[in-house]
């Protein structure tokens, strides 16, 4: 048994394949479950959520292979969970195994950025304007190092960098951060 682990970005598809062989030819059993192995919900080929395609091919000494491949159409986060290709032919060997293969799909989810722009009057009479911004959703989480700033002028193409010092303020949820950056020019 072979089943190849997945990564997919979401609103792409996740493709798993798995192949198995023996006389005769197993049947293939798509399942998945949380990864505690809670609530198992079997994958059948809907043509909606799931697709699954199978072919048959022959080896050496009449050896059938089955490969069967499920799609995952048009994943979401919700689809992260462990998925498992089980295989029976009805053939039982002295041991008992059980051909059975699991691997987790992991969904990665680009960042929502929300900005907000405040101004405000200092006492020196000149006004600054503080740009900030909330990065939800993001899934690998954004690293703050991976954040890059730019301007443009109004009536130019050109951008420009800005030179920020980024300080981060944490919120009780470790998912939602406030980045607050400050111009240090």
């Amino acid at each position: 048994t072979s089943l190849s682990s997945a990564i997919a970005n979401e609103t792409f598809n996740a493709t798993f394949i798995c192949a198995m062989t023996g006389i005769p030819v197993p049947e293939i059993t798509w399942t998945r479950f949380e990864p505690e192995g809670t609530n198992p919900e079997d994958i059948n080929n809907d043509g909606v959520k799931f697709s699954i395609s199978n072919a048959v091919s022959e080896e050496e000494f009449d050896l059938q292979i089955l490969t069967s491949t499920l799609t995952i159409l048009n994943v979401d986060k919700s689809d992260e969970l462990m998925y498992q290709c089980s295989g029976d032919n009805g053939v039982k060997n002295l041991i008992d195994a059980v051909s059975i293969s699991t691997v987790p799909l992991i969904v990665q989810v680009p960042p929502t950025v929300t900005a907000n722009v405040v101004s405000i009057n200092e006492t020196r009479g000149r006004e600054t304007t503080v740009v900030s911004f909330n990065i939800t959703r993001d899934s690998p989480q954004v690293k703050v190092e991976d954040i890059r700033w730019s301007f443009k002028h109004i009536g130019s193409e050109d951008k420009m960098p800005l030179n920020t010092t980024c300080t981060i303020v944490n919120c009780s949820d470790i998912r939602y951060m406030r980045y607050n950056f400050s111009d240090d020019l």
